[in-house]
């Protein structure tokens, strides 16, 4: 009992599932060190591109591709590798404590699972087998399962993490809504381009990106929604951090003697 209770007041409660990711180790570290990850991986790949790099004309697999980006493909595979490993612990959080439906748990946690995989075996094609066919089907069809799977997840475990707490309503719909409205857009501009590729103002061919509105291109789209899925993970976790957990995450951690009675446990 005297355990469970140094582990309640170091703001860690064994029962709710998080085992050892406390509120301030998921939202100062892990999250932001994810962020961090993608985003040097994608800088240090656009800079050794060999052309100039445009969201609106490349596609984010171009950065990975050994045939487009032969020095820099590299660092794409391994910021892809880093993040999947990066994304096991923050599963455990959101998955762990009390959730509305077990059935929703259950399926979300399946679901991040399988995005996380996919983003794994990504980086490994990547990396490993950085030239096994000219248009990498393997690549594209890993890309849509780790979006669509680490999407869904994510709004999934929320949804249902927020609705067995209080107060947290607000940062669940932002959350969900940064998650879902740049995935949705791809999807609609795909399907648009897909069935009507001569739909006035959108661009299909090369040459037609150049010109047209950065939002009636679907590699923009892409962008936006591997942006949203990013930082809709972060709001996720913050979403399901009772609010005192969450304001105490941005302070430093003080030892667990000093904070008998205080430290809120996540969720």
């Amino acid at each position: 009992m005297h355990r469970l209770t140094t582990r309640s007041r170091g703001g860690i409660d064994a029962r709710n599932g998080s085992g050892w990711l406390s509120p301030s180790l998921v939202l100062g570290l892990l999250c932001p060190l994810t962020i961090l990850s993608f985003v040097v991986a994608v800088a240090l790949a656009v800079t050794s591109y060999p052309t100039a790099f445009d969201m609106r004309l490349q596609w984010i697999s171009s950065l990975a591709s050994a045939k487009r980006n032969p020095t820099g493909y590299f660092y794409m595979g391994a910021g892809l590798t880093t993040v999947a490993v990066l994304l096991i612990p923050l599963r455990r959080y959101l998955s762990g404590g009390p959730h509305a439906s077990p059935i929703a748990r259950s399926a979300g946690a399946t679901l991040l699972l399988i995005g996380i995989t996919a983003l794994l075996l990504m980086g490994v094609e990547t990396t490993v087998f950085p030239n096994y066919g000219r248009n990498r089907p393997i690549h594209r069809l890993l890309s849509l399962i780790t979006l669509s799977s680490l999407t869904l997840g994510f709004v999934t475990l929320t949804v249902s993490r927020v609705r067995a707490m209080s107060g947290r309503r607000g940062p669940a719909c932002l959350a969900c809504a940064v998650l879902l409205a740049p995935a949705l857009g791809t999807a609609l501009t795909g399907l648009l381009l897909h069935f009507s590729p001569d739909a006035a103002g959108w661009a299909v061919s090369r040459p037609a990106r150049h010109t047209a509105p950065f939002f009636h291109t679907l590699p923009f789209w892409e962008w936006a929604a591997v942006s949203g899925l990013f930082a809709g993970g972060y709001l996720s976790a913050w979403a399901v951090t009772p609010r005192r957990a969450s304001l105490a995450a941005i302070a430093t951690p003080r030892p667990a003697q000093d904070t008998a009675g205080g430290s809120p446990t996540p969720g």
